[in-house]
């Protein structure tokens, strides 16, 4: 009988970024992958002979005349830029996450105590109030808040489709369940219908 022959990849050779590329190509090692420090390209397969083509056949012309201390000078500079650039990169990414968070913090509160989508443009000028006069430099952040009806609105809509998936994946896991309902009256004589639910999820490996 053959013997199968093992097919070697690239995972299995360790091959790990060597410093020396950083002065000789104007690479820099990001997240296990060689990065370009002139055109933030990368190489995935960490071998010598990709990143000297890529340097070579896109920068080679123009770089090949630093030599020395000024070449040391060029990849010090073209690094701390780099950095510099990535760091921006991920301060923007942050500042529009936050005004995105709280539109939906705000909106479940609203949502939870049954009040108008409206109150949410209501609740927005009283943090912008606020912010003007205990945070300032944080004052444009609340101006991003989007909190119109519309938007509340969707908010709800979007969160109730998230409760809905998550119980579809749980409900995937019940062995069997009980419900038990009641229907009742509030005191503005509206209807309330409360579902309970006791369930046995499947046992994991059977």
């Amino acid at each position: 009988m053959a013997s199968k022959t093992k097919i070697r990849k690239v995972n299995d050779e360790c091959r790990v970024f060597n410093e020396a590329w950083s002065e000789k190509y104007f690479f820099r090692d990001h997240n296990g992958k060689a990065v370009c420090l002139i055109c933030t390209e990368s190489v995935n397969v960490l071998k010598e002979y990709n990143v000297r083509r890529h340097y070579d056949t896109k920068h080679g012309a123009t770089y090949n005349q630093y030599i020395g201390q000024m070449r040391k000078d060029k990849v010090k500079a073209l690094r701390q830029g780099l950095m510099s650039q990535q760091s921006i990169f991920s301060k923007v990414s942050e500042n529009a996450e936050v005004p995105l968070k709280a539109s939906y913090t705000v909106s479940k509160i609203l949502l939870k105590k049954m009040k108008p989508y409206k109150d949410g443009e209501l609740v927005k000028e009283c943090l912008e109030e606020v912010a003007k006069i205990a945070f300032p430099e944080k004052a444009s952040i609340i101006s991003k808040i989007s909190l119109n009806r519309m938007t509340v609105a969707r908010r709800g809509c979007d969160m109730a489709s998230d409760i809905e998936l998550s119980l579809r994946d749980k409900i995937a896991n019940f062995q069997y369940f009980s419900l038990a309902m009641d229907e009742s009256t509030d005191n503005t004589d509206t209807a309330q219908l409360a579902i309970f639910v006791r369930v046995a999820q499947l046992t994991k490996g059977k």
